[in-house]
């Protein structure tokens, strides 16, 4: 199987994008800013769970964060901020429909279309 593996600048990258120190990472996943040097640089190997640490600590898949090389801007636009965005967007939709549903039984008709209209006149404020 052939891949790349972009762990070491992607961790750099990461670190730095989120305005980060060494020693503050270093303190998130329990290892010294020395340790986190190796790892930037490709002299040691991180243990899987130091992987998957790091891949929660910045919100992204363990993919990501291994096989893509995230110091490409649009690869950190496109792929992380992207899908991140779509993940959130999916679970919004996924909650008010939940609520719409919860709410259409408890109320009536006319309870429903004033607040339809209520929620057109909000989105009609928000995108001015």
């Amino acid at each position: 199987m052939d891949y790349n593996n972009y762990f070491p600048s992607n961790l750099g990258f990461l670190i730095k994008k989120n305005g980060l120190s060494r020693k503050e990472f270093g303190d998130v996943i329990d290892k010294t800013s020395g340790v986190i040097g190796f790892y930037i640089r490709g002299d040691s190997i991180p243990s899987l769970e130091v992987i998957i640490n790091t891949a929660r600590f910045f919100n992204i898949s363990l993919d990501q964060l291994v096989r893509i090389d995230l110091t490409i801007e649009d690869n950190y636009s496109q792929k992380v901020l992207g899908s991140n965005v779509e993940k959130q967007l999916n679970s919004m939709e996924n909650k008010i429909t939940y609520m719409y549903k919860t709410m259409s039984k408890q109320l009536t008709i006319k309870q429903l279309q004033k607040l339809e209209k209520e929620i057109d006149k909000e989105e009609k404020s928000n995108s001015l």
